[in-house]
């Protein structure tokens, strides 16, 4: 039986590992610790600790510049950003503790609840030994990167921390937005000096230390964001690169996966359109970004097809969108409902070549317009679905062709007796109108993701008798 206790027991415990990374963005030669906790006694209990918390920080980019649109700047305010030097071991745990508990209480957790989870957590931050180059160490003060439960810790403490000196200080930034350690703020020069205001965020925890850095030429680098300053002290915002950038991700010709290999360009792409970006510096950092598919071998159309994708109002109409669609005679009632993966235009353009070279047998619409001499143009084509997930194509197709009074088709849809058909057909005095049209799509959707695999199946079953 899968317990609560089997989802937190780590049935052959280890020892976390050191090992680090070199900040090659920084000068020197300083690396980042990071213990790894995978497989520790308290690995799969530190998973399932923590809680939501509010608090100044955001979760992305687009979330930071959310919070900035419309702000402009009064005379004596700059740009600024502080930064916690070392946060994960320096945050101080028995005051965070602490915090934790007022944080349950005020959740209105009831007292067994909360002294249990302390105890749970205290546990957790216990297990702070580790093993490098064979020889065994323990950390006595803050937290480790690596482990689950520190980014929790860290952000508990540095919510509290915000709270408490906007509360307690003179003067409080009006703009303060922090991402785990970095902090962007707007700070007003003629109120307080920025070295006062960092002098007192030092002197609250001895472990704690702050340091910023100032905008330079109206332009202040945050996350993956640089944040401009115009002449009119609105904010503008541009994508921001390391200096240590070398434009290199999976090149096209290794053996990565391919979604692996599009993850890449999809970042670049997600940037390029959902950052607000000025006319120039879009096509700039478009430019780039093919530039970038370029040196790591992929063409520039596949950047192309990826802004496309993701962008649907770069599309050229409804007629390239895949779906369902339908064909109405020009010199009758009649009219053809069909499905494509494909754009409903190049499906047209197929009806059209087999009425051209007389092959009616591979087309209803070819057929008609045969055998009566009727005319069906452009005009006459029209998206009636845009589906885009081809499992539902044969249900929805179907569906359409039975909602369709009078139809050239020559049969009922690739699931001619399923419920689908029973649906529509049914004499239900109960659903007119929009009510029992919206009933029966809702049953469609359901009938599709509940029995996609048995649909075959039931397009054999007659109806039964009397629906």
């Amino acid at each position: 039986m899968f317990t609560v206790q089997n989802r937190l027991h780590v049935s052959n415990p280890i020892v976390p590992r050191l090992y680090g990374l070199p900040k090659i963005h920084k000068p020197g030669k300083s690396v980042r610790p990071i213990v790894s906790a995978i497989g520790s006694p308290t690995y799969l209990l530190s998973k399932n600790l923590p809680i939501a918390q509010s608090s100044f920080s955001v979760k992305n980019s687009n979330e930071f510049i959310k919070k900035l649109n419309n702000i402009q700047l009064q005379d004596g305010e700059i740009l600024i950003s502080f930064d916690v030097c070392s946060l994960f071991p320096s945050v101080p745990i028995p005051q965070t503790l602490d915090y934790l508990r007022n944080l349950l209480e005020l959740n209105n957790f009831s007292q067994e609840v909360v002294n249990e989870y302390i105890n749970l957590t205290k546990l957790c931050m216990k297990q702070n030994c580790f093993q490098f180059n064979n020889s065994f160490f323990e950390q006595h003060e803050g937290t480790a990167m690596g482990n689950s439960l520190s980014p929790f810790i860290a952000n508990l403490f540095m919510s509290r921390f915000e709270t408490d000196i906007k509360e307690e200080f003179e003067y409080f930034p009006r703009i303060w937005i922090r991402y785990v350690d970095d902090i962007f703020a707007v700070f007003d020069t003629k109120v307080e000096s920025v070295d006062s205001f960092i002098s007192k965020l030092n002197s609250r925890f001895t472990s704690v230390n702050f340091t910023y850095e100032i905008e330079n030429n109206g332009q202040l680098p945050f996350l993956d964001v640089l944040v401009i300053k115009n002449n009119q002290n609105n904010l503008e915002f541009d994508i921001y690169r390391k200096d240590t950038s070398t434009l290199r991700y999976i090149p096209n010709d290794s053996h990565h996966c391919y979604q692996h290999k599009m993850a890449s360009l999809n970042f670049l792409v997600h940037g390029l359109l959902s950052f607000p970006l000025s006319k120039e510096r879009f096509e700039k950092e478009r430019k780039l970004i093919k530039d970038i598919a370029k040196i790591n071998g992929y063409s520039e159309n596949c950047v192309d097809r990826l802004i496309m994708k993701r962008n649907p109002k770069d599309t050229i109409g409804v007629n390239d969108r895949s779906g369902i669609y339908e064909m109405s005679c020009k010199d009758c009632n009649l009219k053809y409902v069909g499905q494509t993966r494909r754009s409903i235009l190049t499906r047209f353009k197929e009806h059209m070549a087999h009425l051209k070279y007389g092959r009616t047998d591979k087309s209803s619409v070819a057929q008609h317009a045969f055998d009566n001499n009727h005319r069906i143009d452009i005009n006459n084509l029209k998206l009636i679905r845009n589906v885009t997930n081809n499992r539902q194509l044969d249900a929805f197709e179907s569906l359409e062709i039975v909602k369709c009074k009078n139809r050239m088709n020559s049969d009922n849809g690739p699931i001619p007796n399923s419920p689908l058909y029973w649906l529509v057909r049914r004499d239900d005095a109960n659903l007119v109108g929009e009510t029992r049209v919206e009933s029966v799509e809702k049953s469609v959707l359901v009938f599709v993701e509940e029995n996609y695999f048995s649909v075959r199946a039931t397009s054999k079953v007659p109806a039964p008798t009397g629906q």
